[in-house]
């Protein structure tokens, strides 16, 4: 039988979401907790990159539920990798997912009226062959909110869609903080969205630790409420500002 887990991690000191050998990452972790209790993993919604944090990544696993409970789990797990809730079901994490969001915690913004006007250029339908690192995934996709959050002295990007790319939510934040630092403008990106941009001019993908997958919505309401039901454990002090002060921006 398949149970969803809904996991939060500070993905400070590993190297990505997916299991890779000799070295340690959130899903590693993951599948040594799960073999103590005889269960695998079957999917899972999103493959963070290396250093980047999650309050809400979907992990589909088969194993018997009795023991597949937030508490035995965290017994055998880092106190930096959590299982928050969990729902007894076989929808896939990957294929049932209707909505993804993620944040980035930009730092204190220079010109946030600005940046904030500009963030909203990527809503809709757009190329995000500016905004990627090339995978080979078609880079037309829909963004249903991108928007500038206040959080205390710090601004927060937040980006709504069913599907990333690869680095896009970081190159989106890379092309906002040049932005706000004026080495873009607002016109610059308008142009990389509509494929009028060169190699060199492609923005740079802002550090990993300053993002955040923030939610994810499934397309089944009993199930959303079961994953919801407990308040995520995260300490978000802990990224407020990393984006602005990792952040290297030089003039082009």
């Amino acid at each position: 039988m398949r149970v969803l887990l809904r996991v939060a991690y500070r993905g400070t000191r590993y190297r990505g979401f997916q299991y890779q050998p000799d070295v340690p990452t959130v899903e590693g972790v993951l599948r040594e907790a799960l073999r103590d209790l005889g269960a695998e993993i079957v999917s899972y919604s999103s493959r963070t990159d290396a250093g980047a944090h999650a309050r809400y990544q979907l992990v589909s696993v088969e194993g018997n539920p009795e023991v597949l409970r937030p508490a035995p789990l965290n017994a055998r797990l880092p106190e930096d990798v959590r299982v928050v809730s969990r729902a007894i079901t076989d929808l896939n994490p990957r294929r049932d997912v209707i909505r993804k969001e993620y944040r980035y915690f930009l730092g204190a913004l220079e010109r946030p009226n600005v940046v904030s006007e500009t963030a909203s250029l990527f809503e809709g339908e757009h190329d995000f062959s500016a905004f990627r690192r090339e995978d080979g995934r078609d880079p037309v996709l829909e963004v249903e909110k991108c928007e500038i959050l206040s959080w205390g002295p710090f601004h927060v990007l937040r980006v709504v869609g069913r599907a990333f790319l690869w680095e896009m939510v970081r190159r989106m934040a890379g092309a906002l903080l040049s932005v706000d630092r004026g080495y873009i403008s607002t016109e610059d990106i308008e142009s990389m969205l509509e494929g009028m941009w060169e190699p060199s001019e492609k923005p740079p993908a802002a550090p990993a630790e300053g993002l955040v997958l923030w939610r994810i919505e499934v397309g089944d309401d009993d199930v959303q409420d079961r994953l919801d039901d407990v308040e995520a454990w995260f300490e978000d002090e802990e990224v407020l500002g990393s984006g602005g002060r990792l952040m290297t921006v030089s003039p082009p």
